[in-house]
């Protein structure tokens, strides 16, 4: 059995998988977001952390209902968001969502180097993106930012909460205008450009490699005997497409979440000299994705559906 976590922008589930890819058990846990003055999106993380915990004990009484044993825990989640955390993995601040629009002036600001920046990353410049919203803290909260230990997003947020490590996959990585395509290593030259602290990132990992084993708190509550192996799947989207079936160069889907997207697989990296598409690692190994997006659409489906 293997226990997923997807971290989305509305929800969180966990489900438990047997060897045939059949989910047999899985629980959801919705929670709210702050919608604030000025374009900016947060969340409060100690929504999350209950509704993760929550999830995992549920499971963990399915588990001892059963009698099942877990083989891995997988983790896959939203990107681009960002949250300053201390040593022990404890928010200091809300996230910054990836609809956070605020640090618009900081893209505006390097303008001019966007081309430079989207050829070495595979991304344009815009306030949906890591490194601006890394930015705008630097900015407007520079204590926050000093007291930062690591600036995370869900994934690695989630990763460290089960097992205690610290770790970024590639895919996730390739989100945050800070990865560089060819090279597959966070950037220097884009840190630079950026003016962030390389100390503040997590080490990289391949997407699909073990981060660490639970921790014995987390081992407990899914009511397991001995340590599981937690592994970094990838971000949401890559891990979609895969799921989808798209795992050969050409393979195109579309998908449907808070956003929607369409993504291409590509043998190599692929720079769009319009800049239309953005350029990511993928979830399956010496690949990457093309990707183009609509990111409100499944949350304006969401809206009409209240509201009609």
């Amino acid at each position: 059995m293997i226990l997923v976590i997807d971290v989305g922008t509305s929800s969180l589930r966990a489900a438990l998988m047997d060897g045939q890819g059949k989910i047999r058990h899985m629980e959801q846990r919705e929670y709210p977001l702050l919608m604030l003055p000025h374009d900016g999106v947060e969340m409060d993380l100690a929504v999350l952390d209950r509704a993760l915990d929550d999830a995992l004990e549920a499971v963990g009484q399915w588990l001892r209902t059963t009698q099942a044993q877990v083989q891995a825990v997988s983790v896959t989640a939203q990107r681009s968001s960002v949250i300053p955390v201390d040593r022990e993995g404890r928010a200091l601040a809300n996230a910054l969502m990836w609809q956070d629009r605020r640090a618009a002036p900081v893209c505006d600001a390097l303008r001019d180097k966007e081309f430079d920046l989207f050829r070495r990353c595979g991304l344009r410049l815009s306030p949906v993106f890591s490194a601006p919203k890394m930015c705008y803290l630097q900015d407007t909260s520079p204590q926050i930012y000093e007291q930062a230990y690591k600036l995370v997003g869900f994934q690695e947020y989630v990763l460290h909460h089960l097992c205690g490590a610290w770790a970024t996959d590639e895919t996730i990585a390739s989100r945050t205008c800070l990865f560089d395509l060819y090279e597959k290593k966070w950037s220097e030259a884009l840190l630079q450009t950026f003016g962030l602290d390389p100390d503040k990132l997590c080490p990289l990992i391949p997407a699909g490699s073990i981060a660490a084993e639970t921790t014995a708190r987390i081992t407990a509550m899914l009511q397991q005997s001995r340590p599981i192996p937690v592994i970094s799947a990838g971000g949401d989207q890559q891990c979609a497409a895969l799921g989808q079936g798209a795992t050969e160069p050409g393979h195109l889907v579309a998908n449907s979440g808070t956003g929607a997207y369409v993504i291409a697989i590509a043998g190599s990296p692929c720079i769009d000299r319009e800049m239309r598409v953005s350029c990511n690692a993928a979830a399956t190994p010496g690949q990457w994705i093309l990707e183009g997006s609509v990111l409100s659409a499944g949350r304006t489906v969401d809206w009409f559906n209240r509201t009609f």
